[in-house]
């Protein structure tokens, strides 16, 4: 639909009103188009550069003979929305102060607060609907701010749409893979499908932006450029169908609801510039943002100095006003680098430091689990404030840290403290399930759970109809520990999920794999992953990843030998393949590695077939000081773009340097 007007004209003597040649009334204190006196006051301010002001004695009002027009399709921060929610109203009708003029209904999504003012808050089953956008042009930029409770399933946070198939959409923002983005645009070469290599947080507000050209679209987050595809063709958005925030539409229902809040959506037929997109973004405050926001989590051996003697965090002031802030910590064996204690932040302004654990108090530490908490306080509002857990784990002298898994040091600490139980469905956050044997699965549906002093069998023994696909599930749970345990007897593969740390585990005698990782911040560490594959027809992998960042492999043994005998069938000992999305940030260390086809495989899924979705290579990926074994069947590393590091590692039985190693 074209725009309306490519002006805005007020009139004004003690108070803004918008003027209208059919209708002018000086006396209105509400503005037309859903504009308030407010708005009025911010365009001025903001456009005073670009406006005209003359009078005008014909219109017969004395006390409105001045008149501005701000141009809008050159104002900065004031361009010409075809559609602009702002969320802010109460109740069900929501204005809309683009040209359009259509507003839309809240079905469910009730007002809550905003970044600034109001947001809609969304369950999966809320939305919010209107008449559909009628974009034909070649080009257009849309925005929304996007507070995700939860990342699961392919929750649409905006859609233009009859059906969730890739050919019903006109224009359409969701995620997918555990919150990638993903976005489908419509032009006259057809709908196509992007997936950003770019992953939304839960908790925390995201300023999503989607920019065509005619020639690319563009993707950016919290105002910063994440993805740039090729797209080509005019715009062939039809108002036939509504669009909907939060839901989709499907067949005369709805799919794929978002969980969550949203706020602030507009979609103009400009092509926002990279400065305009990082306006938009900023929040009207100060706003903190750490990366990564995860805990400090180490082990040592009594007496031992820690293997990681730090790590690194960037503070990123994401408002628009300075930021003051502050880092506390409360530990004795570690501190902030170079005594940094407080500071300031202009918007836009990142900075970097290192907690540094101190190895004098680590070596004198007694075993058991050590405690400390830092804190990064955004002192000017307190928005994005966080508390880490920083945590070093001493084990007694002789337990076998360090040493190579096996039967000797995984699996329960104490079997004969085990009860007999059933299948588990974990609901409670911060709950600890220990001395178990379970005679079926673990669902895990709360953060912050622990799973130690166990054993999982679900019963299957290749061939029975009986047993389950997995032994632990858990999805967008965060800190989940699955510590001190045997699993066994799965059909598919040990463990499912994501956002866990798996530690000191026998998984043997699976139909499929030891451990899928689907998903980000996974750690597989001391564990023995053996006896793989049991299934007709299987080709087991010890780790399985597909898609996700943030995963740690170090210090198993994967004993996985190509002739092993049957029933076991034995592909790799790690797979990290694009295949369902991007993957990043993989550390493979300190491991014992033995099998496979290729023992360890990083692969861009899509580079050997174009008719599968193009992920792109797995990125910023480290292979170093693995110890491999020579029972594999073509070699010991597959792998295609991505770059890599690979260090340190040696043959087993010589000691000796690899050839695969390109530092």
């Amino acid at each position: 639909m074209g725009l309306r007007s490519a002006f805005l004209v007020l009139t004004f003597s003690f108070f803004f009103s918008v003027y209208s040649a059919s209708a002018l009334d000086c006396s209105l204190f509400t503005c037309e188009n859903g504009y308030s006196p407010s708005d009025i006051e911010g365009l001025i301010e903001r456009c005073e550069h670009y406006l005209s002001i003359a009078t005008n004695d014909s219109l017969g009002v004395g006390a409105c003979k001045t008149r501005l027009e701000i141009n809008l399709n050159t104002c900065p921060g004031t361009l010409a929305y075809v559609r602009k929610y702002s969320l802010e109203q109460e109740g069900a009708m929501l204005i809309d102060t683009g040209s359009d003029g259509i507003n839309a209904t809240a079905v469910g999504a009730v007002s809550v607060p905003g970044l600034e003012g109001a947001a809609r808050q969304f369950d999966g089953t809320h939305r919010i609907e209107a008449a559909g956008l009628e974009l034909y042009g070649s080009s257009l930029s849309a925005s929304i701010f996007v507070y995700p409770d939860q990342l699961t399933g392919e929750p649409r946070i905006f859609s233009q749409s009859t059906g969730i198939q890739e050919a019903d959409h006109a224009f359409m923002v969701g995620l997918i893979n555990g919150g990638f983005l993903r976005v489908r645009l419509k032009t006259s070469t057809g709908t196509d499908t992007f997936i950003s290599s770019h992953r939304l947080q839960v908790g925390q507000w995201q300023h999503v932006a989607v920019v065509y050209d005619g020639a690319e679209l563009v993707l950016y987050v919290a105002g910063q450029e994440v993805d740039r595809f090729t797209k080509t063709g005019t715009l062939n958005i039809s108002n036939n169908t509504p669009i909907v925030l939060g839901d989709n539409l499907n067949n005369g229902g709805y799919q794929q609801g978002f969980y969550g809040k949203l706020d602030e959506f507009q979609v103009t037929e400009s092509v926002l510039t990279a400065s305009e997109i990082q306006q938009l973004a900023a929040p009207p405050y100060a706003m903190l943002s750490l990366s990564p926001p995860d805990d400090f989590t180490v082990y040592a051996s009594e007496g031992e100095q820690a293997p990681q003697a730090s790590k690194a965090y960037h503070i990123l002031n994401s408002g628009s006003e300075p930021l003051e802030f502050a880092i506390e910590e409360n530990s004795s064996f570690f501190s902030i680098s170079s005594g940094l204690t407080s500071g300031t932040l202009e918007p836009g302004q990142e900075l970097g430091f290192r907690a540094l654990l101190d190895q004098s108090v680590i070596a004198q530490l007694p075993a058991g689990v050590h405690q400390g908490t830092l804190r990064v306080v955004n002192i000017t509002n307190d928005i994005g404030s966080v508390e880490l857990n920083v945590s070093v784990t001493i084990y007694p002298e002789g337990s076998g840290l360090g040493d190579r898994p096996g039967p000797q040091n995984t699996g329960p600490f104490a079997p004969s403290l085990l009860q007999t139980v059933g299948s588990m469905t974990i609901t409670q956050p911060g709950a600890i399930i220990e001395n178990v044997r379970v005679q079926g699965t673990i669902i895990v549906q709360a953060p912050n759970v622990t799973i130690r002093n166990f054993i999982v069998d679900t019963g299957y023994n290749g061939s029975n109809p009986g047993g389950t696909q997995y032994g632990i599930k858990t999805f967008d749970n965060a800190n989940v520990v699955i510590e001190d345990g045997e699993i066994k007897n799965v059909s598919s593969s040990g463990i499912l999920g994501n956002n866990f740390t798996a530690r000191r585990l026998n998984i043997h005698d699976s139909g499929g794999d030891a451990i899928k990782v689907q998903g980000d911040n996974s750690t597989v560490e001391s564990c023995w992953l053996h006896h793989l594959g049991i299934a007709p027809g299987a080709h087991a992998d010890g780790v399985q990843m597909r898609v996700g960042s943030v995963f740690r492999m170090v210090g198993n043994n994967c004993d996985m030998p190509i002739n092993a005998g049957q029933p076991y069938k034995s592909n790799a000992c790690a797979i990290i393949q694009t295949g369902d999305g991007p993957i990043d940030d993989v550390v493979i260390e300190n491991n014992w590695l033995n099998g496979g086809n290729f023992t360890v495989y990083l692969q861009d899924k899509g580079a050997t077939n174009a008719s599968l979705p193009q992920y792109g290579p797995v990125t910023n990926a480290r292979v170093i000081n693995n110890r491999f074994l020579r029972d594999y069947r073509y070699g010991t590393l597959s792998q295609n773009g991505g770059s890599p590091l690979i260090s340190g590692n040696i043959w087993d039985d010589t000691e000796e340097l690899m050839d695969i190693n390109n530092q």
